[in-house]
């Protein structure tokens, strides 16, 4: 079970760490058939993703609880450059994504 995320927040302030691995492109589509959840919540990045993977669930609004792997997936350098009139265009070659993993039992002293 894969959770499509926008942004990486950590599920809880408690001890723990987020263990992030790079995804490049040609991997993406395999991740994004294993999506089950869609808490991205931009809607030109979805319409990218959407193109390698028609199956992915409708965006949903949510928080992640780290309970499945997170898929990350922003504009290189996270920059949205969204305004009021909306989102600036992406194309594939402009995203970057990175599984994400929630690790609780880690101690802060261990990181």
């Amino acid at each position: 079970m894969i959770t499509l995320l926008s942004t990486v927040v950590a599920p809880s302030f408690s001890a723990g760490a987020l263990v992030l691995t790079p995804v490049y492109a040609d991997q993406l589509p395999g991740f994004l058939r294993g999506v089950t959840r869609n808490l991205c919540g931009h809607p030109v990045t979805v319409g990218v993703l959407r193109e390698l993977c028609p199956t992915l669930p409708e965006a949903e609004r949510g928080f992640w609880i780290g309970d499945t792997v997170g898929l990350a997936v922003r504009p290189r350098g996270g920059v949205r450059g969204a305004g009021q009139t909306g989102d600036t265009l992406v194309t594939l070659g402009d995203l970057e994504a990175v599984l994400v993993e929630w690790k609780p039992e880690v101690a802060n002293e261990q990181l």
